[in-house]
């Protein structure tokens, strides 16, 4: 029997947000816990609170019943509070803790945990499959890869029906964290020239938001999941030249041009993710290949009514 009373985290975020809405809509109780709490109407119930606040989760689960957890609440990148890892370790590292500790106690039938490609770190040039050890280069890639390791164990050692999907580099309208992708979109809509030093032969690999979206709520359903953890990501690497190109196809004058040098923005280097296990165990397929995921993207950017500040807070969702 699928789940019936989810509690999502993150649910202000462009993976929670809309997850909890899907699961709203199809007839489920869905809770969604955001310390931005929610601006404008959703279809869950939205609490604002702190993944942090362990009496605060006791209380939602005794008052709930939850029978799932989808945990995609936290600290929502390795830009967000990266002068801080302090921060990085109290609402990834404890707040996961609490979430996990209050679904053992409560005895959920599944906790789906957003990991990160970012608990990978530096790789081979091999595809990565969750066989690859976890070597991250930043605290933030620290913190999901610790996440990752104790939602295994609290599945080894309590019984917890507990997943991580570890989550590539995702782009989309929803994101309100640095991306490449969104700084490119956004100067071609405002017809404003945009001057990036070259990719140097970088190919990195991207997910459109509304695949990573159905990832959650297929692994959410699935009657079983044989492995601690998951990745999931999109189809196909690019470079920056190539995005370029599409996104000048797409806005007809957008002036992205490249000069020589190699783009240094922080993003975690490495090959990119094998998600041959999630296809195989419940049948994730991203549908968004990189000019449908831009076009969707687009659609949103000249639909939105006005511009929006862009915002970096810890309640987002996991965004790699």
């Amino acid at each position: 029997m699928r789940p019936q009373r989810v509690l999502v985290t993150g649910s202000s975020g462009c993976l929670g947000r809309p997850l909890a809405n899907r699961l709203a809509r199809e007839g489920r109780t869905v809770v969604g816990l955001d310390i931005a709490g929610a601006n404008d109407p959703v279809d869950f119930s939205p609490v604002t609170g702190d993944v942090a606040d362990a009496q605060l989760l006791h209380r939602l689960f005794v008052h709930h019943g939850f029978d799932s957890v989808v945990h995609c609440g936290g600290i929502s990148g390795q830009m967000v509070a990266a002068e801080d890892p302090y921060k990085n370790c109290q609402v990834n590292v404890f707040g996961t803790v609490h979430l996990l500790e209050a679904a053992r106690i409560h005895k959920v039938a599944r906790f789906i945990y957003s990991s990160s490609q970012g608990a990978y770190g530096v790789s081979a040039r091999d595809a990565m499959t969750e066989e690859t050890a976890l070597l991250p280069v930043t605290v933030y890639g620290a913190t999901k890869a610790a996440c990752d390791v104790i939602v295994r164990a609290y599945r080894l050692q309590h019984g917890l029906n507990a997943t991580s999907l570890r989550i590539g580099r995702v782009y989309g309208p929803g994101r309100r964290t640095g991306s490449l992708i969104t700084t490119m979109m956004e100067a071609a809509v405002a017809g404003r020239p945009l001057r990036l030093p070259a990719s140097g032969g970088r190919r990195l690999q991207y997910v459109y938001e509304d695949d990573i979206v159905t990832a959650l709520h297929l692994a959410l359903d699935a009657p079983d999941l044989p492995q601690p953890s998951y990745n999931v990501s999109g189809p196909g690497s690019h470079s920056d030249e190539e995005i370029a190109t599409v996104i000048g196809a797409l806005v007809p004058g957008a002036a992205i041009a490249f000069e020589a040098g190699t783009l240094d923005d922080g993003s975690f280097p490495g090959a990119p993710l094998d998600c041959s296990a999630a296809q195989r165990d419940f049948n994730y397929t991203p549908q968004f290949e990189l000019e449908r995921g831009l076009t969707a993207f687009l659609a949103n950017l000249q639909n939105r009514p006005g511009k929006e500040k862009r915002r970096d807070i810890s309640s987002f969702g996991t965004v790699s």
